[in-house]
Parts: structure tokens; C-alpha cells; sequence
């Protein structure tokens, strides 16, 4: 028993938004290297004996999780949302791809959101264009993003999309805090600039 469950639980909850208790993590981060040499069923384990330390040795459930109070709520952990997943297979840690589930599939409203970010992400698709080398790394992630949501919702490839949108949102911040005197990276213009931020929140509503 490898114990991934420590790893799962903490990418779930950054997920859902917790920020954690910061004095686990800090003591999570400070084991000794001799412990993360020795693999990650022994890693682990310490991760875990720290967690129940943490709570005064009662055991972790659901509800009362290290990483966040009512992260799953106290009750039994709801459905993935479309997205990553962290999943131990075959006792290893893997990313697994969540599609869209069919009551989204024909939810009005998120027939209306995917359309959005299509639609937003086509814009930008086009204004980048003629501008392509000189925002290559923008206009891959559009591009891939495009690959991906220029579908019905029921084919959507959730992975692609999460990944290149999340890129995508990065890019944005990125350019924001640019400054120009400071780096030989071409600024980003104010027109592709708003079209990318417009992108950037169509896009979280979508996901």
C-alpha cells in the first residue's frame, strides 16, 4: 500500500479551491531527503502519519480532510467535474481525462457557455493570425484549444482543452505584468490583449 491517497486528496482539493493548512505543508515539505530516497510507499506513509498528526491522531474521512474542512462536504465524494483527475492505477499516481457529463451534455446553459468559448476563441484565433510568430506560444494554445472544443459538447476533448485553456490564462497574466524594458519578448498588443482576456473568461465559465 502506497498510501497515494495523500497525493489525490491534496490535488482534489486545490481543485475545489482550499488552500490547505499551512503548517502540514510546511512540515510535509520539510521531511528529511533520507525519507523521499527510500521511495514513495515510505514518503508517503510519513505524509500520512503527519496528517493524522495534525488532527491529533484521529483519522482523515471525506469530510474532515487535512487539506480543507468540507472539501467533499462530509458525505461521499460527488461526481468529477470534466477535467484532469488524479487516480491511482496499478499503484501508480496517474492523470486521467473526466469528460463531459451527459446532463451537461444537454444543459442549455452549458450548450450556451461551450458555444462562447468557441466562438471567443475563434476571434482570437483570427486576430492572431497575421501575428503568429510573433506570439507562436499564443497562437499553438489557440490552436489547440480551437482542436478541441470545435465540436458538439458531447466530443469536447476535455484534457486538450483544460490544458491549452489553462495555458492560455497564464499567457494573459503573463503579458499583463510585461515590462517592456525589462525583456525582448514582443508586447502584446491592446486589441489581442483584450480579445485574450474576453477568451480568458468566457473560458472559466465554460469549465
Amino acid at each position: 500500500m502506497s498510501n497515494w491517497e495523500v497525493w489525490t486528496a491534496w490535488y482534489e482539493a486545490r481543485l475545489k479551491g482550499s488552500s490547505g493548512m499551512e503548517d502540514l505543508e510546511i512540515a510535509r515539505l520539510a521531511l528529511p531527503e533520507e525519507i523521499w530516497m527510500q521511495g514513495p510507499k515510505v514518503a508517503n506513509a510519513e505524509i500520512k502519519r503527519l496528517e493524522e498528526e495534525f488532527r491529533d491522531g484521529k483519522p482523515l474521512t471525506w469530510g474532515e480532510t487535512a487539506w480543507g474542512e468540507g472539501v467533499w462536504g462530509g458525505e461521499s465524494e460527488p461526481s468529477p467535474e470534466p477535467g484532469m483527475r488524479a487516480e491511482v492505477v496499478d499503484g501508480e499516481l496517474e492523470l486521467r481525462r473526466v469528460n463531459v457529463p451527459d446532463e451537461e451534455v444537454s444543459d442549455p446553459l452549458q450548450q450556451s457557455l461551450h458555444q462562447l468559448a468557441l466562438d471567443r476563441a475563434k476571434e482570437l484565433f483570427s486576430a492572431l493570425h497575421q501575428k503568429r510568430n510573433y506570439y507562436p506560444e499564443i497562437y499553438k494554445a489557440v490552436s489547440g484549444y480551437l482542436s478541441a472544443v470545435d465540436c458538439p459538447l458531447s466530443e469536447v476533448n476535455v484534457t486538450t482543452a483544460w490544458s491549452d485553456g489553462s495555458a492560455l490564462m497564464d499567457f494573459s497574466e503573463a503579458y499583463k505584468r510585461q515590462d517592456s524594458n525589462q525583456t525582448l519578448s514582443e508586447p502584446l498588443e491592446p486589441g489581442l490583449q483584450g480579445l485574450l482576456s474576453s477568451f480568458v473568461n468566457d473560458h472559466s465559465g465554460f469549465f
